[in-house]
């Protein structure tokens, strides 16, 4: 029919790069609790390319947030919380394994203490 119709057809190649052909279809949900001085737990244990739904729940007398240190383009939008609040994200973790950092954004509470790790592994 192509030809009947002048329409010339050229061989396409389609190719699915390692990252979206790994990504786990399984959910790990996952509950960050923030105080005034800590997050709870400080590690989260993960598959690479397993997908995370992390909830933030402040239960602190000021605003806290999390943000996660990831690959470019890889990182999630922070999340910031008020007192007594929540909020939820979902990621994939890295492909690659290793430890990825996670703190609270806000202010030095980074280094007051507010941070953790995703821990990557096989």
């Amino acid at each position: 029919m192509a030809a009947a119709l002048g329409v010339g057809l050229a061989s396409l190649t389609l190719q699915v790069d390692a990252p979206f052909v790994a990504r786990s279809a399984v959910e790990q949900v996952v509950t960050i609790t923030a105080t005034d001085a800590a997050f709870d737990p400080e590690e989260i244990d993960a598959r690479p390319g397993e997908r995370l739904r992390v909830t933030l729940e402040n239960h602190g007398s000021r605003a806290h947030g999390l943000a996660f240190e990831l690959e470019p383009f890889a990182a999630p939008r922070p999340l910031i919380v008020g007192p007594g609040g929540e909020a939820s994200l979902t990621m994939w973790a890295p492909l690659t394994p290793g430890a990825y950092e996670y703190f609270c954004p806000l202010d030095d509470e980074k280094s007051l203490g507010l941070r953790g790790s995703l821990v990557v592994g096989p």
